[in-house]
């Protein structure tokens, strides 16, 4: 990896996911040398679930089971009396210091493999496999931390359930790549799936919070505060066109539509009863009076858009615009911005900046009211 420069794939892989599959490999390392444990000669399976099937194979062959090595099993050790000599080679803590560590483990597992391994070749392999049992009992151990995980986050409690799931059940290699698969559809999952919120005002302050999460919080006369809590991308721009539409109650298409077949409704009837038409009155009594004139969508919780995310926010602009309700932005942070300019969103030379993006969600809702109210009086004249 260090030679092609692959570190960065070491990022996608996280915590939990790492510790599943540590998990799921000490499971098929302690399934291996079970058989050896019990002395059982039993083939050693190769392919995918060899868990599952080396412990069919116990069972089915346990009562083979070799009692001596099972007693020896229970035999305290003891250790021999010796005497270790300090000694201290060229400042080798000094040498440690400068990570080479690494590299004095491996000289003395090759001293071991080189010459004492003769002296260890009598062991029985029980004892061999009680010992390489009991170096995994740290892995092991992670199974205690489940219900931590759990309280503390479902999602991460998944994944190292299924990392160390498919690990121990299918294989060491495709479980690994099932970890980070899943894992990084999790996070995927989550910028489909975000929270999403109607913000109200805090007493009689310039801050605006979820009405859901806190209390005593009052919803702005006729304008909806929206805040979508991910990026916005070509990936999750459906939900959010969905969760804006459930939540203001709103969705421009079928409100046009209806307004739509209200005027044919009336053209029609008024037809029948032989009244002249006014094509300006059946307009005024198809459209209906909306519970609010803006929606402001807080854009804080946006750490970034595509340019399918673009796209979506002029299409809610002009599509609000066509039943009477302006969409306006607020708390954009500079790479929001920086999108929406080069894609012209405010317009040639940004001439609509002013009108459409603000700085705070308390000066959208002020500009709205304003707006509404100048827009009030200019029909009350006509």
């Amino acid at each position: 990896m260090a030679v092609f420069r692959l570190g960065f794939v070491s990022v996608y892989l996280s915590a939990p996911m790492l510790d599943g599959f540590a998990t799921g490999a000490s499971l098929t390392i302690l399934t291996v040398q079970a058989k050896y444990l019990l002395g059982l000669k039993i083939p050693r399976h190769q392919g995918y679930g060899t868990v599952a099937v080396t412990w069919i194979n116990i069972f089915a062959n346990i009562h083979k089971t070799n009692l001596c090595d099972l007693i020896t099993r229970f035999i305290p050790p003891q250790v021999p009396a010796f005497k270790i000599v300090p000694f201290n080679l060229f400042g080798l803590p000094y040498i440690l210091s400068f990570q080479v560590s690494g590299l004095i483990s491996a000289l003395v597992v090759l001293l071991v493999l080189l010459f004492f391994a003769p002296y260890i070749q009598a062991l029985q392999k029980c004892v061999l496999a009680c010992i390489i049992i009991v170096s995994l009992r740290g892995a092991l151990r992670k199974f205690r931390d489940v219900p931590a995980k759990w309280r503390a986050s479902r999602t991460d409690a998944i994944v190292w359930l299924v990392a160390m799931s498919a690990t121990a059940l299918i294989s060491v290699e495709l479980g690994l790549l099932v970890g980070m698969v899943f894992s990084m559809s999790c996070i995927i999952y989550k910028t489909q799936n975000p929270k999403v919120s109607l913000l109200g005002r805090v007493n009689d302050t310039n801050l605006y919070e979820d009405i859901e999460e806190y209390k005593n919080l009052t919803a702005p006369d006729r304008v909806k505060i929206f805040r979508f809590q991910a990026p916005l991308y070509y990936a999750n721009k459906n939900a959010f066109l969905r969760s804006l539409y459930k939540a203001v109650g709103v969705e421009p298409f079928l409100e046009l539509t209806k307004r739509k077949k209200a005027e044919k409704k009336d053209k029609k009837q008024a037809k029948t009863n032989g009244e002249k038409t006014n094509f300006d009155v059946l307009v005024g009594v198809g459209k209906k009076e909306l519970e609010f004139h803006t929606i402001v969508l807080d854009c804080s919780a946006i750490p970034f858009i595509d340019s399918t995310g673009m796209a979506t926010f002029t299409a809610l602009v002009k599509e609000y615009k066509e039943i009477s309700v302006s969409v306006l932005l607020a708390c954009c942070n500079t790479s929001v911005i920086d999108t929406l300019q080069k894609g012209e969103f405010f317009g040639r030379n940004n001439k609509d900046t002013s009108s459409l993006l603000f700085y705070t969600v308390h000066a959208a809702v002020l500009h709205a009211n304003r707006a509404a109210e100048e827009s009030k009086a200019e029909d009350s004249v006509v």
